[in-house]
């Protein structure tokens, strides 16, 4: 990976996407941070389920994290919708729960978290279209740190409540992310 050292503050580094392993990007020169992609499949049968979006290794710093419906083969009741820090024994809010309704959304339809842990993920449905952005003129997304339970798998994850009998439906997360004394975001295992 190559890198061009200025002393400018005004100067960015221009590094051409380079793929790492299982959907990590270096995107350090668009965004400021590394990018992790992970579609995750909503299978569960009238009831309560969570899923693996990510790992996090030692501390890191999330920037952004966003989602896209990439199939809604049946997304006819999908409430409750939230995602949480989860130690593998406890989870912390990383959004409001009870969060927020993905029911009935559409291909490409977008969710991200735009505001603090008190607030439901923000949801457009692409079947309408809208827009998301922030209420005082600051970020659209919501960045925080997150470390690592020592010891424990950590993962960030999403949980739904579904009646579908199962839901089929598949949300492509994106999230970036910078290292903060090593630490790293990884595909869950």
């Amino acid at each position: 990976m190559g890198f061009i050292t200025t002393s400018k503050k005004s100067d960015f580094l221009l590094v051409p996407p380079v793929p790492l392993e299982d959907g990590v990007r270096d995107d350090l020169f668009m965004r400021g941070g590394f990018h992790l992609d992970k579609v995750v499949e909503l299978n569960a049968n009238n009831t309560t389920a969570s899923v693996n979006i990510a790992k996090i290794n030692g501390s890191v710093e999330i920037l952004r994290i966003a989602g896209i419906v990439t199939n809604a083969a049946t997304l006819s009741n999908c409430t409750d919708v939230y995602l949480e820090f989860w130690n593998g024994s406890e989870g912390v809010a990383i959004t409001k729960s009870p969060g927020a309704t993905l029911s009935g959304l559409v291909l490409n339809s977008y969710v991200a978290k735009t505001a603090s842990a008190a607030s439901a993920l923000s949801v457009i449905n692409a079947s309408t279209g809208g827009i998301v952005e922030p209420a005082t003129g600051g970020r659209t997304f919501f960045p925080f740190a997150i470390t690592q339970k020592g010891g424990a798998d950590t993962f960030i994850r999403m949980t739904y409540t579904t009646t579908d009998a199962p839901i089929n439906a598949h949300i492509e997360w994106h999230i970036t992310w910078r290292p903060q004394n090593g630490g790293f975001v990884s595909p869950p295992v």
